[in-house]
């Protein structure tokens, strides 16, 4: 299951991700364009077309070398951002930059949960054992330049170089886990209090909207 909301700030603004869920086949794929939509869903669906292939065949081959400390589902997702990458390079910014994506990827596999994230959304492994852990913060330009209230500029894109350098997580996952996702700088450390039970989109965003007039957006996948 997922949910998502956004809140738009008092000044500024935060682009929505768009997202594609396979939940039959475990993948989940949120992209925020940076150009144009209609070449954003390219990358997409260059994702999904070879993950799908790739389990649904066992001896399919990988155009990449795969790495030997990955499972199966997490080297089919880490060789469909490399394939998906590619392709916006190859068909969109070979010559001129005229399209990138903020991505997260997520595959569910059997008892494991891999994840790769490039920009924002920033993601968090939710365990019901455990409080919210950070899988990865990337913060935006602004931050980075210092450039408070402005529009939210991302700081990593894929699709704009033939080869990006990024990292694929595996978490073991059962049921009840969850991936809670936040688009924006500034994290309340009350979030880090929230049991497994009590993050939802709700909780969240009453969280975010108390302790900053910052646009947000925050997506919760329910294993």
């Amino acid at each position: 299951m997922f949910q998502q909301r956004s809140f738009k700030g008092d000044s500024s603004y935060i682009q929505a991700p768009d997202f594609h869920l396979e939940s039959e086949h475990g993948l989940f794929v949120a992209t925020t364009p940076w150009g144009s939509k209609s070449k954003s869903r390219i990358f997409t669906d260059t994702i999904v077309d070879f993950y799908l292939s790739a389990i649904r065949d066992s001896d399919s081959t990988s155009p990449f070398p795969k790495v030997p400390q990955l499972s199966d589902s997490a080297n089919h997702l880490r060789t469909a951002a490399m394939l998906g990458n590619e392709k916006l390079y190859q068909e969109f910014n070979r010559e001129q930059y005229t399209i990138g994506v903020e991505t997260v990827l997520i595959a569910i596999g059997q008892n494991e949960i891999s994840i790769i994230q490039v920009g924002q959304p920033n993601t968090y492994f939710i365990n019901p054992e455990n409080f919210p852990i950070p899988i990865k913060h990337t913060p935006s330009l602004n931050y980075q330049m210092n450039q408070q209230g402005e529009s939210r500029l991302p700081n990593q894109v894929l699709g704009l170089e033939r080869r990006f350098d990024f990292q694929t997580e595996s978490f073991y996952a059962k049921s009840g886990n969850k991936i809670l996702m936040i688009s924006r700088d500034h994290i309340s450390k009350e979030i880090y209090n929230l049991s497994s039970d009590e993050i939802n989109i709700e909780n969240v965003g009453r969280i975010l909207s108390k302790n900053s007039k910052e646009p947000y957006w925050i997506g919760v996948l329910e294993l």
